[in-house]
């Protein structure tokens, strides 16, 4: 199904290029993953380093996958969908254990400030299920090139919604008083 296949490949590209965003933040800013997680606290020093090998991972399978569903069908979007897919669902669940362990902490998901929420977990899990659809090959790029492009233009719409959508629940309640109206 073709409108299927655009809106599932646009939450999959919509990780891929929130993949890139954020290791280019990271680089920007002079952060490292490793260093966000070292600093939750959750997983021992010697699982913490491995981080390292996700760190570079993680722009690899977001490139690889823009250009997979770019260059339509194929092993590479298979794979990369694959890996985005597993990056996501391994992002749910620790970010899931760092909300209950530690609360509403910075997550360094995009930035060193926003809090791990149920949102950004939402749409963690949103960009897993596509991924597994796309590396199942349930659904696929359309043959057309022009309409994969399109669905490129529709996964950095997404992208954007995600992060807008991040930046309302992150400032929702934050307002320690009572609502006065005068």
């Amino acid at each position: 199904m073709p409108g299927l296949s655009s809106v599932v490949g646009s939450f999959v590209l919509a990780g891929a290029l929130l993949l890139l965003v954020a290791t280019w933040q990271r680089v920007a800013t002079g952060s490292s993953l490793r260093r966000v997680v070292t600093g939750h606290g959750l997983l021992p020093r010697r699982v913490a380093g491995l981080v390292v090998v996700a760190e570079a991972v993680e722009p690899i399978a977001g490139l690889a996958l823009v250009a997979g569903w770019l260059a339509g069908r194929g092993v590479l979007l298979s794979v990369a969908s694959g890996i985005v897919a597993a990056w996501f669902a391994g992002l749910v669940g620790y970010l899931w254990v760092l909300m209950r362990k530690r609360g509403p902490v910075p997550c360094g998901c995009l930035d060193d400030t926003s809090p791990v929420s149920a949102a950004k977990i939402g749409r963690a899990a949103m960009i897993a299920a596509a991924g597994t659809v796309v590396a199942s090959g349930l659904a696929v790029p359309a043959a057309e090139p022009l309409l994969r492009a399109v669905d490129l233009a529709l996964g950095a719409f997404v992208a954007v919604a995600m992060v807008v959508t991040d930046r309302v629940f992150d400032v929702s309640g934050t307002s320690g008083g009572e609502a006065r109206y005068e």
